[in-house]
């Protein structure tokens, strides 16, 4: 952590000596750079990212002459690509990925170089100062965060990186400061996870120092001249400048890029149209009997999506349209694993060029009911996608998820998603696990899609359960009474210590913490113009208690309170929430129903709003057993009334690098707090 928190030092000084750089948003200066062509917009985005560019090349390139080709061939991509950067604000993200793309290249074209020529003298390299033992680690790390979603990824450049702070990256990405810390928290994690499946074990703290090690590093001077003078070329409207050999690695680069968007496309339209033929086809079975069909009983459930599936890829096979057409509906909305987006219109489009063929199932076909009214199908498969003409056109290894429902007596698809290529894991993993799991397929659509959650359960149903949970929990009304808290409890840590944490709570604005840690002075934190912390010596007299690391907003403390304690389940009728509610699930044994809560995109800047989480609520008693928050992980059990507020006494909590056990010994509802307790000691 010391040489993470040093390179945010050492970031912070370079924007103070040079303030522009600090003060214009990416989108800002790519939005001079490509609508007035304005070459002070592109010097300040080459200095602002190029260190973080020159890092990911010389961490996967040994030879010095590689690295500085593949960071001007980066920029000159950039130059070339920057309108594909949608929205503007994610340059940082799009120049890693660029970059990583861009050195992996440079390095396959210097394996097959010195494949064919034998060095005739001994040539000393420039020796780049990497720590011990990360020479293996860090292109490993490399290769796992460029597979991460956007949304996670971005948060890590940024302020891993670049070494930003999350006020910062939340203002260059457009998101809540709490988004941005939920993210990068996520990612870490997901890293992390990643990362012990090939045998490395890391924390998210160790990660974070592993992935800044080199993030403070410059482009040599003249390296980024290049590119700053190939930059304004380009501005000017002359022709770049570059060497040969960055000319064609740039060009490399961007033949990759059109050929992986077209691979992508073909592969997510082929998938989509799959299912969608097989669900018209039990639907135009359906129409021709007179009767529509019945909705399969759990028992033939199975057999009956595995039909619609056969039937699917023979019509696929044939450039069927017509009958395709009749298979989506009409708000159809589907995703590939890069990020594209399809309609009903896009695809069908699509389908008038290509057909398939060659299918390969390569896992077990797994069906898994939503209700009555709606499933999903899941496996992976291996197909050739051909063009009209007959030319071969890509060949795809792909995971499906298909989503139907049932409407006016027929199947039609609603929702589709292509995961990640197969093989990227050692084995696929059932959907029925994949369903409880945080960073699960479906879960990430119900979140790019909100409008689908209406497939997740009958109809009605979300709103009577969220009224049977807050009844469970005391009743809506007696928990949006409580204006007034107050808490005690003992925390046990792994390591046997235990801190006795009292909570003051007054809404709309006042907040205490007094916590009493074994052995060591006791610490207040009071909310006041900011939160502000003091420590008690030895002679019993208070002191200002310095913090480090980024303070949370005042908005954030503000909301803390505004759903202290029971007060945190009115979240699910909080309009600045979107609530999901995934289904049927299981906390060990027991039958739970499980709710996703997550911050509305838009609302006001620098407001926490809770993060995201997921809730699992008892489905016979519907209170809740457990609650899964980014790193966090907590377990409810062994509820007691307090002031007539059911409450969990005993929780437990777990992290990747630590665990405590929390008790609760008091908990108070009054009507009006002791000014005096929200002074200075």
């Amino acid at each position: 952590m010391a040489v993470s928190r040093m390179i945010r030092v050492v970031e912070r000084l370079r924007r103070a000596v040079s303030p522009e750089l600090g003060r214009v948003t990416d989108g800002q200066l790519l939005g001079g750079f490509l609508d007035e062509r304005d070459e002070k917009a592109f010097t300040l985005l080459v200095r602002r990212h190029g260190p973080m560019v020159w890092g990911v090349c010389r961490r996967l390139l040994t030879h010095h002459q590689d690295a500085e080709d593949a960071f001007q061939a980066t920029f000159l991509v950039l130059v070339r690509k920057a309108t594909s950067i949608v929205p503007r604000d994610r340059v940082a993200n799009w120049l890693y990925g660029v970059a990583y793309q861009t050195a992996l290249k440079a390095r396959a074209l210097a394996v097959r170089k010195k494949a064919r020529e034998k060095q005739t003298a001994c040539m000393p390299e420039p020796v780049f100062p990497v720590a011990d033992g990360c020479n293996d680690l860090q292109p490993l790390l490399d290769e796992e965060l460029s597979r991460l979603p956007d949304k996670y990824r971005s948060a890590v450049v940024l302020c891993e990186l670049e070494g930003k702070t999350r006020k910062e990256a939340a203002t260059l990405l457009g998101w809540p400061e709490g988004t941005v810390a939920g993210r990068l928290a996520r990612a870490r994690a997901l890293l992390a996870k990643r990362l012990a499946r090939r045998g490395v074990a890391l924390s998210g703290h160790a990660l974070a120092a592993v992935l800044a090690q080199h993030a403070a590093a410059s482009a040599p001077p003249g390296v980024l001249q290049c590119v700053i003078q190939a930059g304004s070329s380009w501005a000017s409207g002359k022709s770049c400048a570059v060497s040969a050999p960055v000319a064609a690695l740039a060009e490399g680069v961007l033949k990759a890029m059109l050929l992986a968007k077209l691979k992508a496309a073909s592969a997510f339209c082929f998938a989509l149209g799959l299912v969608l033929f097989l669900c018209g086809a039990f639907s135009n079975v359906g129409a021709q009997t007179g009767a529509a069909p019945p909705t399969p009983a759990d028992g033939n459930l199975r057999d009956t999506l595995l039909v619609l599936d056969q039937q699917y890829w023979a019509a696929s096979a044939k450039h069927d349209v017509a009958t395709l057409s009749r298979l989506f509906a009409n708000d159809y909305q589907g995703i590939s694993h890069d990020g594209t987006r399809w309609n009903k219109t896009s695809l069908l489009a699509h389908h008038q060029e290509v057909r398939t063929g060659d299918l390969q199932v390569t896992t077990e076909k797994e069906v898994f009911r939503l209700n009555p009214q709606a499933a999903h199908l899941t496996y992976e498969a291996k197909f050739k996608v051909f063009h009209k003409s007959g030319a071969l056109a890509d060949t795809a290894h792909q995971r499906l998820l298909s989503c139907w429902v049932q409407r006016d007596g027929g199947w039609f698809i609603v929702f589709a998603r292509v995961s990640e290529p197969a093989g990227t894991t050692a084995r696929a993993q059932p959907f029925a696990n994949l369903l409880l799991e945080k960073d699960m397929i479906w879960r990430d659509a119900v979140w790019d899609f909100p409008g689908m959650e209406f497939v997740l359960d009958q109809p009605n149903k979300p709103k009577s359960l969220i009224e049977e949970v807050l009844q469970a929990h005391g009743g809506e009304a007696k928990l949006a009474g409580v204006r007034a808290i107050i808490q005690k409890s003992k925390n046990t840590h792994a390591n046997g210590k235990t801190t006795i944490v009292e909570h003051f709570v007054e809404l709309p604005d006042k907040l205490r913490v007094e916590v009493s840690h074994e052995g060591e002075p006791k610490e207040v934190h009071i909310l006041r113009a900011h939160m502000e912390h003091w420590q008690q010596g030895p002679d019993g007299k208070w002191k200002t208690l310095e913090r480090f690391g980024a303070e949370p907003t005042r908005d954030y403390w503000l909301d803390s309170i505004q759903f202290f304690g029971p007060r945190e389940l009115l979240r699910l009728k909080d309009a600045a929430m979107d609530v999901t509610p995934l289904g049927a699930g299981k906390v060990g044994d027991i039958a739970a129903q499980m709710i996703r809560l997550a911050p509305k995109p838009k609302r006001e800047p620098n407001t926490y709003k809770g993060g995201e989480r997921t809730w699992f609520f008892d489905a016979k008693t519907h209170r809740l057993i457990k609650e899964e928050r980014g790193e966090l992980q907590t377990s409810y059990s062994d509820y007691k009334d307090f002031d007539g507020i059911p409450l969990a006494r005993k929780t437990a909590q777990k992290t990747e690098n630590w665990n405590s056990a929390s008790e609760v010994l008091e908990f108070r509802v009054m009507d009006k707090l002791d000014p005096k307790l929200f002074e200075q000691p």
